[in-house]
This record gives C-alpha cells, structure tokens and sequence, in this order.
C-alpha cells in the first residue's frame, strides 16, 4: 500500500470517527451542539493558547501558552471539577525551555511534547525535538529525549501517537518541502510519506 493511500485512509478514518463522535454527542444534548470556548478566562485568556489535549485518565487538559514568542512556549495543565476548569498550572517539566503540543499515547502512561531544550545536561538550546514523559502516579518522569529515527539533527514537531506508530513533522534531509510527514511504527520502519 503506498504511503499516499494510508495517508488518505487515515484522513477518511478520523473523519468518520470525528463526524460519529460529533452525531453522538449532538444526540446526547439533544440536538443541541455548539461550538464552545474553553474555560473563558481560565483556560482561554489573552495569551496565545494552542495545542490542546485532553488527559484520557482525569479529564485535565493539557495545552501550550505563549507570552513572548511561539518558540518559548510551556506546557500547562487544568482539572476540570463540576464546577468548572482549576487554574491553569504549569507542568511540572516544563517552564524553562520553549515546550509544546502535549500529546498523549494511547493507554495514558506518556505523554510526548516538542521542545528546544538541550540534548544534553547543561548544553545550549537546540532545534526542535520530540521529548516524552512518562507518568508516575500523579506525577511525571524527567524529560526524556527519543532516540533515533525519530529525532535527528534537524527538527521533529508535533507528534500524533497511535497503537501502532508515531507520526511526527521533520524538516531533515532528503524530504520534499520544508516540513514533511514521518511515521515510525513498532516494527521499527522509518516511513517518509510521500
């Protein structure tokens, strides 16, 4: 199957899977469905919020800020109570390096993000790399930098996880634009989507 077609089957896939999500939840509230914003003056505010994910385990959503720049953005996180979204606090990694797009794995026990934080204990800020986390309870791990294929010297960007693969954004070499799409499956095959 070319890399083309699984692209479009996975397009049509999350379509249909959005279209159903959306029919159901219209069903519940009777019809009436709206788009909504989030958390106005909570979550939503005059900062520049982007990113969202929502945790699959405790509801929180988990989304990236920016104040100053799109490169010095950080993670934060709000519970969502009955009574509404909990301020908003910033992740317990994040918050010294340019950190963003949250994105969980399917079973909840990790969480990927993008980050120009060093490679290395002490060194420079480098490009984009794609980081994860793993969970401890109520709490994460460090911050650990993924291996090769997926990171090289170029960047990697805004990771979607799935059961079986990682699909990630790179402007490394040999691609076809400025920024292509990669997908790195279990069976540990490096696809370029072409």
């Amino acid at each position: 199957m070319s890399a083309l077609l699984a692209v479009s089957r996975l397009a049509a896939i999350s379509l249909i899977s959005l279209v159903l999500l959306f029919d159901a939840k219209a069903e519940q509230n009777e019809g009436n469905s709206r788009v909504e914003l989030v958390g106005p003056g909570v979550i939503s505010t005059d900062r520049n919020e982007t990113f969202p994910a929502e945790d699959p385990i405790d509801g929180s959503m988990w989304f990236s800020v920016d104040d100053r720049s799109f490169g010095a953005q950080i993670i934060m996180h709000a519970k969502n109570a009955a009574s509404g979204w909990a301020t908003p606090e910033v992740a317990s990694f994040s918050g010294e390096y340019g950190d963003r797009a949250p994105r969980f794995s399917p079973d909840a026990t990790s969480l990927f993000f993008t980050s120009n934080r060093p490679r290395e204990e002490g060194g420079s800020r480098g490009d984009m790399n794609i980081w994860r986390v793993e969970r401890n309870g109520e709490s994460w791990s460090n911050p650990i930098l993924l291996d090769a294929p997926i990171n090289s010297d170029a960047s990697e960007i805004h990771t979607s996880i799935t059961l079986d693969a990682i699909w990630f954004t790179s402007n490394r070499a040999g691609g076809r634009g400025r920024s292509d799409l990669y997908r790195f499956g279990k069976d540990g095959i490096l696809t370029h989507l072409e």
